[in-house]
């Protein structure tokens, strides 16, 4: 094979664009495919955070029902510090959103007194391990603030 100067190899060159209008999707086709996968990835986010609450409160159930006789920092089922602003919103807006405003109050409040570091240190005071007490009660106090902030 001879080399022409200039010349694009064959395997590099561009394929002929298909001007059928049946082959090609048209821009409205192609804006409703976008919204459809922004859509199907918002569900499976909210999916995602409800899974994750559901596990997180499942977790603070078990904790406040049956604590360890010492609470290490590491016992309590914190919520993901990063994740707990969208966790919170999701599900206390989800709530809001699809049941009545007693149920999302319901919510709130039961939310409030799990969090709240008076009850917290009435509930679980005396099982505090001394080293990690003040690093405990500064996280109960910033997760009830965030809750706090929805009411």
């Amino acid at each position: 094979a001879q080399k022409v100067p200039g010349a694009v190899p064959p395997d590099l060159e561009p394929e002929p664009e298909d001007p059928s209008p049946r082959t090609r999707p048209s821009s409205a086709r192609r804006a409703y495919e976008v919204l459809q996968t922004a859509k199907d990835l918002k569900l499976k986010h909210e999916v995602a955070l409800t899974r994750q609450w559901t596990h997180h409160d499942t977790s603070c159930d078990n904790f406040i029902n049956n604590p360890p006789q010492t609470i290490y920092y590491r016992d309590i089922p914190w919520p993901d510090y990063y994740q707990l602003n969208d966790l919170l919103q999701h599900i206390l807006t989800n709530s809001k959103a699809r049941e009545s405003d007693d149920k999302h109050r319901a919510l709130i409040r039961r939310l409030s007194l799990r969090w709240h570091p008076d009850k917290f240190q009435q509930s679980f005071g005396l099982q505090l391990a001394e080293a990690d007490k003040d690093r405990i009660m500064e996280h109960v106090t910033r997760t009830f603030q965030m809750i706090a902030s929805f009411k």
